[in-house]
């Protein structure tokens, strides 16, 4: 341990220069060590927002991409609710809009990884997006009375929790919990299901019940994981 000073006896302080050495490879001056550390140590936290999130590169076309999917649902929701545009007409515009949305989603996780574009941005955004659409869609066929109020009720509170959940676990650990295999498939019956009813398919309604208990059990399986869980093994270790 090498004591160094940095000219005024109250800003005296010292650091493991050897260590640094050995450890990090860096080359130079003891003094010139000290500085880089220092400089990328606060580049990096410059970087960061107050969550932990590194934001560079973060609106990147994969992002984009992602952010669409958003604007997607006022879309929907427009020609699905306008009155100018005729039954079933309406119906066929916004499964079609839907589609493009579905589109967006294979697109970005694509570009995402083909060209790692993946950021915590992302991560974050992408179930976002996908709530917003499914949320949006289950409230317009709600008010065209083809499905119960509960539904809506129960995979609205559903998706709040878990949007709160992650963005906790995000600021505690700085980690961005991702939607499991077990989630992926009751996401995806439910598009399934909202597809079926707007198209007005005899088991649609069948089939939504059936994705809502899944998409119930996916919530208390991410709760499990990423919460009882991850605590229960952190004070293991």
């Amino acid at each position: 341990m090498r004591d160094i000073s940095t000219g005024w006896h109250d800003y005296r302080f010292s650091l493991p220069i050897l260590e640094i050495r050995e450890i990090e490879g860096f080359v130079g001056s003891d003094t010139e060590i000290i500085v880089r550390v220092l400089s990328e140590a606060v580049e990096a936290r410059c970087r960061k927002g107050n969550m932990g999130i590194n934001t560079k590169s973060a609106w990147n076309i994969a992002n984009i991409l992602t952010g669409s999917r958003i604007l997607l649902a006022g879309v929907f929701a427009l020609v699905f609710l306008h009155p100018g545009i005729a039954s079933p007409l309406n119906a066929y515009m916004g499964v079609g809009v839907l589609i493009v949305a579905g589109i967006t989603d294979l697109l970005d996780g694509y570009l995402a990884r083909k060209l790692n574009l993946v950021t915590d941005v992302g991560k974050l955004l992408d179930p976002i997006a996908d709530k917003t659409l499914v949320l949006t869609a289950l409230i317009c066929l709600w008010i065209k009375d083809w499905v119960p109020f509960w539904v809506v009720g129960v995979l609205l509170g559903k998706e709040a929790l878990m949007v709160i959940g992650g963005a906790l676990i995000l600021r505690r650990r700085n980690v961005a919990v991702q939607s499991n295999l077990f989630g992926k498939i009751a996401s995806a019956l439910l598009d399934i299901s909202i597809v079926a009813v707007a198209l007005g398919f005899g088991w649609s309604m069948y089939f939504l019940y059936i994705a809502v208990g899944l998409s119930v059990i996916s919530m208390v399986q991410y709760a499990y994981l990423n919460v009882y869980k991850a605590n229960k093994d952190t004070q293991d270790q």
